[in-house]
């Protein structure tokens, strides 16, 4: 066995050496593919070649990590090596980090912010940033987007639009951007003078991100599902910048995610089940699916391989899955003076079948993104909202929870008319290049550091872009948009039909359920075997598909092994979590109120004797919808009267007479 140095060296090894590596599916564990440590003898060449780790007199800090090659036959790989500690007497430690393993070692601990510090798009002048930044919603760029949303202003508290359209339509067909153009605006008594250029941001595509980071590290991104299908295609990383362009320029870092690499890729495999594969060879990566790996075939059959029966542990027990994210506030009026403010409602911390169980009436609008429940009374119809389908997944039960936190932050899509519609809510606004400035006195705001507000973090907020063929685009993480048209088939909600668990979930979730034993067995692997055997594609081993977890194998001697596989095939009787609409009934029909009184028609007027009660029923049944008729029949105690109104008099009511008012609710079919 050889080990070459990132140098072109080659480091001596005691005689008898020999690398015990592990290569764990990335799908079942954390770690990569990485050796046990392993004792370099601790002389001058050595020392040399690896900067003297055991000397404190040097002047350098030493590196912790280098590039390097194993050889062993015809087995020969790139990988990382660790310097773990030395000693002039006891020899060096040292490990190394092989394929995923590697791929992980290079980001760890890396910032967005370093990656993209030097990036820079730089315009002629302010003019020619806004029409760039307003350009994005007329043809698509592979880089940004720009939409309207929602956001709370760090000066003020006041709700505010980034990205605010306007009239007048251009020619182009799209609205103007509202912040083109210097204004003055008048905010709690104080003037506020914002100059053009303030409150426009553009949004960088998730996947454009991706393909700098990955050729940072001097990786090419391949194509995939992501990059291949819409709305994924266009999804971007949000900002809550104010003044991204006031200085004609995007500077990358300032609208990237305040994290670093592993974060990114923790958000994608948390929130769509996938997983980020290298290939050192080609120097490139793939995103795969785990749905992929479970629709695939078997790779390879490695029963050839085996040099001791199989045992498998049936003790461990069946488990479940369990998603979750930091939910973004939501937006309300507030019930004093009528204004929007951002709150947290408790309902973004229940779960559905919690949901369920606490308003069984309850149903899903889907093109909302709501839970919620209908009302009625004698006078009233009350829309109620319950919930909604950003809360985590969790079907509860019995069954151990496997926990999955992506580390985003979801947010709140809301339907105001200061957006024009359906945008996202964002929560706090920051300034990074300038400061507002009250009490009518424009200045033009500048790097320096005495001009910038203090920086807040800025943290992973994932959106759909929906590109429209007029007036502007909008940013949402549903399959709707605010015309309840459907545009996709997909959500980054964690629930619904479209959501995050029905779509790329539910086939790992119905193995943690239903099977994925623990299957161990010894296996000799040649040279070959060392290099070809996939982490985490299906083999075959006495005729079952099974999944890798974790195969052990040695360089520098051939000697089995012992290997770990999962069961991948679905074990009677079947559990399989419960879909939404087996916890909320259909909402494909509505209840339609109707009304009579005793009196006749003459009667203008009226007046219940008592308070009616909101009453709150699930939507209407199939069965019901098809046998029609009247439900919930009430009758109410009223005063009738006529009502005479003369021009420039107050009202006056004659004949006032006792009567009843009969209420009930007629099946119908849902407009949406």
């Amino acid at each position: 066995m050889k080990i070459v140095h990132s140098s072109g060296q080659e480091l001596k090894l005691n005689p008898g050496t020999v690398l015990e590596m592990e290569r764990s599916n990335p799908f079942f564990n954390e770690y990569g593919e990485q050796s046990l440590p392993v004792k370099l003898p601790s002389d001058e060449y050595n020392r040399k070649i690896l900067g003297f780790p055991d000397d404190m007199a040097g002047v350098n800090k030493m590196p912790s990590r280098a590039d390097a090659t194993i050889q062993d036959g015809l087995f020969s790989i790139r990988c990382r090596q660790a310097i773990l500690s030395a000693s002039r007497k006891d020899g060096i430690d040292t490990s190394f980090f092989l394929n995923i393993g590697s791929f992980y070692e290079k980001m760890k601990d890396v910032q967005l912010t370093t990656v993209f510090k030097d990036k820079v798009v730089k315009f002629s002048s302010l003019t020619t940033a806004i029409n760039f930044v307003r350009s994005l919603m007329i043809t698509p760029d592979p880089r940004f987007s720009c939409f309207p949303v929602l956001a709370e202003s760090h000066d003020n508290g006041e709700i505010i639009c980034l990205n605010r359209v306007g009239g007048p339509i251009k020619p182009d067909g799209y609205y103007t951007l509202w912040n083109e153009q210097y204004r003055e605006e008048t905010v709690d008594d104080k003037t506020v003078s914002t100059p053009a250029g303030y409150y426009i941001t553009p949004f960088i595509k998730a996947m454009h991100l991706l393909e700098e980071v990955f050729k940072y590290l001097g990786y090419t991104l391949e194509e995939s599902f992501f990059s291949r299908t819409e709305p994924f295609k266009s999804m971007v990383f949000l900002n809550n910048n104010i003044d991204t362009i006031v200085n004609a320029e995007i500077r990358y870092d300032q609208i990237v995610p305040s994290c670093n690499i592993s974060t990114i890729l923790d958000i994608f495999r948390y929130k769509f089940c996938c997983e980020f594969i290298p290939d050192e060879a080609r120097r490139s990566v793939r995103i795969v699916l785990f749905n992929e790996i479970a629709d695939g075939n078997a790779s390879q059959d490695l029963t050839r391989l085996l040099t001791a029966p199989i045992s498998i542990n049936h003790g461990g027990k069946y488990k479940q899955v369990k998603l979750s994210a930091e939910k973004g506030p939501v937006l309300s009026y507030s019930n004093d003076e009528g204004k929007l403010v951002s709150l947290t409602p408790d309902y973004l911390s229940k779960s559905m079948y919690e949901i369920a169980a606490m308003y069984p009436e309850a149903f899903i609008d889907l093109t909302r993104g709501w839970i919620i429940r209908e009302g009625f009374s004698a006078v009233d119809y009350v829309i109620e909202k319950v919930g909604t389908l950003n809360c985590g997944y969790y079907a509860g039960g019995t069954l151990e929870a496997e926990k999955k936190e992506s580390p985003d932050t979801l947010v709140s899509i809301e339907f105001e008319t200061l957006s024009s519609g359906v945008a996202p809510y964002i929560g706090t606004t920051r300034a990074i290049n300038s400061k507002i400035v009250w009490n009518n006195d424009p200045t033009q705001g500048s790097n320096t550091e005495n001009s910038t507000q203090e920086k807040s973090e800025l943290k992973p907020m994932l959106c759909f872009t929906a590109h429209r063929t007029s007036r502007f685009d909008s940013g949402t993480i549903y399959a709707y948009l605010d015309t309840r048209e459907r545009i996709w088939d997909y959500s980054l909600a964690y629930n619904g039909p479209d959501g995050l668990y029905e779509k790329f979930w539910r086939k790992y979730d119905d193995m943690l359920r239903n099977s994925m034993r623990p299957v161990t067995t010894k296996m000799l692997l040649s040279d070959i075997d060392k290099l070809n055997i996939s982490a985490h594609e299906k083999v075959i081993i006495n005729n079952q598909e099974l999944l890798p977890n974790v195969i052990k194998y040695n360089i520098g001697k051939n000697v089995p092994t012992e290997c770990t596989f999962l069961t991948t095939k679905l074990y009677n009787p079947v559990s399989s979590a419960k879909s939404e609409s087996e916890h909320f009934p259909s909402s494909k029909y509505r209840w339609n109120r109707r009304w009579s009184n005793s009196v006749g028609s003459q009667y203008n007027w009226m007046q219940l004797k008592e308070q009616a009660p909101i009453s709150f029923f699930p939507p209407p049944t199939e069965e019901e919808y098809r046998r029609g008729g009247r439900y919930h029949v009430e009758t109410h105690a009223c005063w009738f009267a006529i009502e005479i109104r003369l021009a420039g008099k107050i009202p006056i009511l004659v004949d006032k007479i006792e009567g009843t008012l009969t209420v009930w609710l007629e099946p119908v079919l849902r407009e949406w």
